[in-house]
């Protein structure tokens, strides 16, 4: 559904990243339904390492576990002046999570609150 919103709201060329093969089978559906926006995605079934940057703008929707194994794989493909959203956390969390990325230049935007879950918009300078 982040691959179909960034593509649909955006314009974006999407490559979706998935380890659970249930989620990629799910989103091939969900292109199958949205065909306008979904023909500009592309799914991959892997680890985080098989997204070669940079991009513009990198959307995480992961659990806190993999957020903090992946902080230098997901920093590494978003380009400079570009754009990272991370979610699938709680506040409590946050300093966890978005620590890593302020530690090595990012500049938080926003952080949002729903209920329990937080999501955040982290931008990387062109200097980074």
């Amino acid at each position: 559904m982040l691959a179909l919103a960034a593509t649909a709201i955006g314009g974006f060329k999407v490559l979706a990243v998935d380890l659970d093969p249930r989620a990629i089978d799910a989103a091939r559906g969900n292109l199958v339904l949205n065909p306008g926006p979904g023909h500009k995605v592309s799914l991959a079934l892997g680890e985080l390492s098989c997204a070669r940057g940079p991009f513009g703008l990198v959307l995480a929707n992961l659990v806190p576990s993999v957020h903090v194994r992946a902080h230098k794989t997901l920093w590494q493909v978003v380009a400079p002046g570009g754009w990272l959203i991370l979610s699938g956390f709680c506040r409590p969390q946050k300093e966890l999570i978005l620590g890593p990325y302020v530690r090595n230049g990012a500049k938080e935007k926003e952080c949002r609150l729903c209920q329990a879950w937080a999501g955040a918009l982290l931008h990387k300078p062109e200097s980074c």
